[in-house]
């Protein structure tokens, strides 16, 4: 059917050529976007820091967050960055400086390992080392 709406030229099929590619103003787009889920991991990270000591709510929301990142590729791949992970490591290591945060910050580092086992996560070889 569609051959007969069509008009004989090749537009239609490098249209479908071009989608694959980005073009400047996508790439731009696309480094703020990363550059936007780092600070927003991070930030997450600091309510689960010895810098909220008395804000329980804050803690428990931003684990829960950072628990929803494992189950998304995309966000997973921003929590496991070589600087959030560092950050999250550090959190851990804290010990009596950040005892109301603790137990959350060591939970989501379990499921950061757990998920690195599971067959169906697309992480590459370079990542997991």
């Amino acid at each position: 059917m569609s051959f007969y709406n069509s008009d004989g030229c090749d537009y239609e099929n490098q249209e479908e050529d071009q989608e694959g590619q980005l073009t400047p103003v996508q790439h731009k787009m696309k480094a703020i976007l990363a550059k936007k889920g780092q600070m927003i991991v991070d930030k997450l990270l600091d309510h689960m820091s010895p810098r909220n000591q008395d804000d329980l709510e804050s803690t428990l929301n931003a684990s829960t967050i950072l628990l929803d990142f494992c189950e998304n590729d995309y966000c997973f791949n921003l929590l496991t960055a070589p600087e959030a992970m560092k950050k999250l490591i550090h959190v851990c290591c804290q010990g009596d400086h950040n005892q109301q945060n603790l137990p959350y910050a060591l939970n989501l580092l379990t499921q950061i390992i757990m998920q690195y086992s599971d067959t169906e996560k697309e992480i590459t070889e370079e990542r997991k080392q």
